[in-house]
């Protein structure tokens, strides 16, 4: 099989891999709309007939529907993979036509000082860097055009980078699948002040008593919330709690929301390191260079621990855009102080190991292409 029929029989198993998964899809949303009607029907009955069983069937139904939700996620996350997928080799067929159109020309890296770019075409249209490039994050396309611009001499590096290479060559699913994986979760530019500032940067609670206190406030509103359900105590007094845990919580609300917006810029692109990440713990590499980079990725703090527990602080942040939940919420526990608690914690653990994190992945992405 040559080349283009290759990627060819590529697209046509992806293209029909997506259909199926279109399909099913399809059924999950009429069985979430079933759900979720049969849950509001028992609720209505509910009321109505004052029969427990409905109780049970509403909490039963309402379990479905959320199960359902979170199938119907899993199936949108491969849905997106898929279509990247055949995009990748919709682009390598386009390729071996003579189409470079939709690769990257590498126009940012020009640099007419250098003593060799601009004769040998490194970059811009038709040049090598456009014929090479296929890396799925900013700092992998970095390291390429350096590794370009500033060629390895080292002859022990050339033969790792060669050993590294030949591996590859043999994972063409795996590396198609690390580049699909790069443009569902992209990855903006990180450069190395940016870490170091972030890493100096105070954390949301300064002093420790402060912290302390939320814990203090949540144990009595647990206190008095259980013993107002035992009437041993009034709900006034929990309902005091609630109010004041709500007021604290507004009063931080400001600094919370910048802290989020924070999020959004910086720390959830490090956050979707952890899908690139996770494709490399799960494969098995032989050669000096590759097993290397996982030792960096999975020796001492764990970074796929690491960037799963970010990537599930991220999910929490982005759940505040419903304003009765969150109110409830923060007035039982402080919820969104919490948050900002567990990036505390996640950022003492582990923001010494992000340059080393980010180099290794950068490093596999310059090798994929």
């Amino acid at each position: 099989m040559n080349l283009f029929d290759f990627y060819q029989h590529k697209i046509d198993s992806h293209a029909l891999s997506l259909k199926k998964i279109k399909s099913n899809r399809n059924l999950i949303t009429l069985l979430k709309l079933l759900s979720f009607g049969l849950t509001i029907w028992s609720i209505y009955l509910l009321f109505a007939t004052s029969d427990l069983t409905f109780l049970i069937l509403g909490a039963l139904s309402l379990s479905g529907f959320v199960l359902l939700t979170i199938w119907d996620s899993k199936i949108v996350e491969k849905i997106k993979e898929l279509e990247a997928l055949i995009q990748c080799n919709q682009t390598e067929v386009q390729y071996l036509k003579g189409d470079y159109s939709s690769l990257e020309t590498g126009d940012q890296y020009i640099d007419p000082t250098h003593p060799y770019s601009l004769d040998l075409d490194l970059f811009g249209e038709e040049s090598l860097f456009q014929s090479i490039n296929r890396t799925a994050t900013h700092n992998g396309t970095t390291l390429l055009a350096d590794w370009l611009m500033t060629p390895s001499i080292d002859k022990k590096e050339i033969e790792c980078r060669l050993e590294a290479t030949g591996e590859l060559s043999s994972k063409i699913d795996w590396c198609q699948k690390f580049r699909a994986v790069g443009s569902v979760y992209p990855t903006s530019a990180i450069e190395e002040h940016t870490i170091t500032r972030w890493q100096k940067e105070g954390h949301y609670f300064q002093n420790s008593w402060l912290r302390y206190s939320v814990y203090i406030l949540n144990t009595l509103m647990l206190i008095s919330g259980g013993c107002a359900l035992m009437s041993i105590m009034s709900y006034k007094v929990a309902l005091m709690f609630f109010f004041l845990q709500l007021f604290i919580t507004v009063l931080s609300l400001k600094k919370i929301n910048n802290l989020h917006n924070h999020l959004g810029h910086f720390i959830k692109t490090i956050g979707n390191y952890f899908y690139l990440v996770k494709l490399i713990d799960n494969e098995h590499f032989e050669s000096i260079q590759l097993s290397r980079i996982k030792s960096e990725l999975f020796k001492g703090n764990n970074s796929l621990s690491a960037f799963a527990s970010l990537k599930k602080i991220l999910g929490s942040f982005d759940q505040r855009s419903n304003v009765l939940v969150a109110a409830l919420l923060n007035g039982l526990f402080m919820r969104d102080i919490h948050h900002a608690i567990k990036l505390d914690k996640w950022k003492t653990r582990y923001a010494d190991n992000i340059k080393q994190w980010i180099a290794a992945v950068s490093e596999t992405d310059a090798l994929v292409s």
